[in-house]
């Protein structure tokens, strides 16, 4: 009898003790660690390159919180089916932000993927579809038309347009401005008007308006010094017809400058250089066409400027995007600047190019999500979670019964000895040992009750922690 009640006492403490251990084993088993991956974003290739542009975010994941890593070494390697070329390697590094952009000199329809670190880390890996090219739409190449800067006010017999090349004012640096005069009645094109400028303060007028040509147009470069600027544009013709507009210039804060002909000569790489912000610490740069892209590149900028090299394209029209966002040329909103311009023979006339560019409405840039590196590796790690907490909730429910059960085999005991003990006091006592055994008895029960309700509960809270911090 002794050795079972000390077995049982034994029995009694072990038990939290050893489910608890569990509990922590299962803990460790679904403890989260520390992940990393690589989002892979494919676009479709312009009409001016052969390949297949990507763009690699790098990512590391630990307790469910994402955070944006460098990795100074990457290999993409590439097999392809239903092409030309069917391999390609690409080298090079992610930046602080994480991203790389990826150019693979591939055709395929099909292609199977492989992103790893210098180390021999995998990232990303898998196969998917490249991204179909849009359908041009008219006119000119796919590129819709925009309208003009909108004025505050405008008045008079001739109809005075303002465009601004890129869409936006950079501050500090040049900017072309057209400006188209017409009649406002019948909206036709009035030549030889004279074009005067009223700036206000924080606008430079680096130029005058020449006199409108046969289609309207007037070509001057003006700079920004402010934020905010405005202007009030005249125009006077013959018979005494004349126009005015009045209002401000959008301003793009933050953007960079850089000295774009209208029309490249698509034989050879065409060299550029950037003026950006010192505050700005990287410059996205990308062309775009109607069918998607033909060149992407993170640059770092040191002591205000960076340098890029456009590589040979086809004769077309493209937009040159430049923005301190990386998804700048899918939202076109920010510091981002898009500037169009032609690569082939140029037009005899600047005046008559800018103003065919000026109306061009830049295509948004399309992203498309092929591969996530974190995908597996975070099925797995939730997959181990639901195993730890399988275990820890296990534990706690087999030692929670058993030591409900330890404790009533303990109380049945305690009474049965108490029985004993009572029943030897009646032959002594009589009805005042009958009245103390059931008073005994019944505190014994609610003392059991007791314990087994704080045993419970202790082993739910447990339980309510788990679930809680299992998600």
């Amino acid at each position: 009898m002794g050795c079972s009640t000390v077995s049982d006492r034994a029995a009694l403490v072990a038990t939290p003790i050893l489910a608890l251990a569990t509990v922590a084993v299962g803990l460790s088993v679904g403890a989260s660690t520390r992940i990393e991956g690589a989002r892979v974003y494919a676009a479709s290739a312009g009409a001016g390159r052969a390949g297949m542009a990507l763009r690699l975010v790098t990512i590391a994941e630990e307790g469910g919180v994402p955070e944006i890593v460098a990795k100074p070494g990457l290999t993409v390697t590439a097999r392809g089916e239903g092409g030309e070329r069917r391999e390609a390697e690409w080298r090079g590094a992610s930046n602080s932000e994480g991203v790389a952009e990826a150019w693979l000199d591939l055709s395929s329809t099909t292609t199977e993927l492989l992103v790893r670190t210098d180390e021999g880390t995998v990232l990303a890996q898998g196969s998917f579809a490249v991204p179909a090219p849009p359908r041009p739409a008219p006119p000119d190449d796919g590129a819709a038309r925009s309208g003009p800067v909108r004025p505050t006010k405008r008045t008079g017999s001739l109809r005075v347009d303002v465009f601004l090349y890129g869409g936006r004012l950079v501050p500090g640096a040049p900017t072309r401005v057209a400006v188209r005069v017409r009649d406002a009645a019948t909206m036709k094109a009035v030549g030889g008007a004279q074009v005067k400028v009223d700036v206000e303060p924080g606008l430079t007028a680096l130029e005058p308006f020449r006199p409108t040509s046969e289609e309207g147009w007037s070509l001057a470069s003006v700079r920004a010094d402010f934020l905010v600027v405005s202007w009030t544009l005249t125009a006077n013709a013959a018979a005494a017809r004349s126009g005015s507009w009045d209002g401000a210039l959008p301003v793009s804060p933050g953007a960079d400058s850089v000295s774009l002909p209208l029309v490249l000569d698509g034989d050879a790489p065409f060299p550029l250089r950037f003026s950006v912000p010192e505050a700005s610490k990287r410059l996205y740069v990308e062309v775009e066409d109607a069918h998607g892209r033909d060149f992407a590149a993170a640059l770092d900028v040191t002591l205000g400027a960076a340098t890029a090299e456009i590589p040979r394209l086809l004769p077309g029209l493209y937009w040159l995007v430049t923005s301190s966002d990386p998804r700048g040329a899918e939202l076109l909103t920010g510091s981002t600047v898009a500037r169009p311009f032609r690569v082939g023979a140029p037009s005899f006339s600047v005046l008559a190019e800018l103003a065919t560019l000026v109306e061009l409405v830049p295509p948004k840039a399309s992203r498309t999500l092929v591969l996530d590196g974190l995908r597996a590796p975070k099925e797995r790690a939730t997959r181990a979670r639901r195993r730890g907490l399988a275990i820890a909730l296990g534990a706690l429910g087999i030692g929670g019964a058993l030591e409900l059960f330890l404790l009533a085999r303990a109380s049945a005991r305690a009474r049965r000895r108490m029985q004993e003990l009572t029943d030897a006091a009646l032959l002594a006592q009589g009805a005042v040992g009958e009245a103390m055994s059931y008073e005994t008895a019944g505190t014994a029960a609610a003392r059991l009750v007791i314990v087994g309700l704080l045993t419970l509960l202790g082993f739910a809270l447990l339980a309510a922690l788990l679930l809680v911090r299992g998600g």
